[in-house]
């Protein structure tokens, strides 16, 4: 029997470095990016837009990581704070 050698993908979150593993735990081996992206988000991982993985663990470092997406928050001089008073 012959051996090929074969280029393939696994996928780990950015976050904390799990790998996508199918139901029976074992790692995925993808053929593309594409595919990569497909099947992370057919098993809730979300595929940010830099090609970046986050799985479905909800703590600080992931919210962090899924944060980074988000625009700053406006600033207004003057803006009145939650206490009511004055930000300068």
């Amino acid at each position: 029997m012959p051996i090929k050698s074969h280029a393939c993908l696994s996928v780990t979150c950015d976050a904390c470095g799990d790998t996508l593993t199918n139901e029976d735990d074992c790692v995925m081996h993808l053929a593309d990016l594409p595919e990569a992206m497909a099947v992370a988000r057919g098993m809730d991982w979300y595929v940010l837009s830099d090609a970046r993985f986050v799985c479905r663990e909800r703590d600080a470092a992931h919210q962090a990581l899924l944060d980074e997406l988000l625009p700053a928050e406006p600033q207004m001089s003057g803006q009145i704070a939650i206490d009511g008073s004055v930000e300068p």
